[in-house]
């Protein structure tokens, strides 16, 4: 399905509550599947990591986020989308050049999109997270922790990473 019109994103607001302000949204994928309808990640994100596609769904999915974000722009709508990243792909150093020449591709500022790394996945590899993440940062792009005390890591981990949301 990756690559074809079945992977789909909806869009979850993210409320601003000193503003009560949407200037985020969260990008949620889904696999509209021909025989068994709308399926939730839980379904199919297991099997990818598990036979390797889990790249290029990812890239799948930030390409659709980016095109969104690019098309919401045309019409007056400035929002930013929140991508979560498996770590797999978080943990490719070239990942962050590849977001950068995407986002060029769309025409979108790095400051619309945030990356969403879960706790595990900064966990897996402490150190090739951190020089990722900070590759992220350097181009713009927000990166927030999601999920944050589910996991093992402490809270000295955090203050080398140069995150701006939990």
């Amino acid at each position: 399905a990756i690559g074809t019109e079945q992977i789909i994103l909806h869009f979850q607001p993210k409320l601003d509550l000193d503003s009560g302000r949407i200037d985020d949204v969260e990008a949620l994928v889904r696999w509209m599947h021909p025989e068994r309808g709308l399926l939730g990640p839980g379904a199919f994100v297991p099997l990818a990591e598990q036979t390797g596609v889990m790249r290029e769904l990812t890239e799948h999915v930030l390409d659709a986020a980016l095109r969104q974000i690019a098309a919401w722009y045309e019409t007056g709508l400035d929002l930013s989308v929140a991508v979560n990243v498996s770590a797999a792909t978080l943990l490719d150093e070239g990942w962050a050049t590849d977001i950068g020449t995407a986002l060029v591709r769309h025409g979108v500022p790095a400051s619309r999109l945030r990356i969403e790394i879960t706790e595990d996945t900064l966990m897996a590899d402490p150190e090739r997270a951190l020089r990722v993440v900070e590759d992220l940062v350097a181009t713009g792009i927000g990166v927030s922790v999601d999920d944050f005390g589910t996991g093992y890591s402490s809270l000295g981990l955090l203050k080398h990473l140069p995150v701006d949301e939990l």
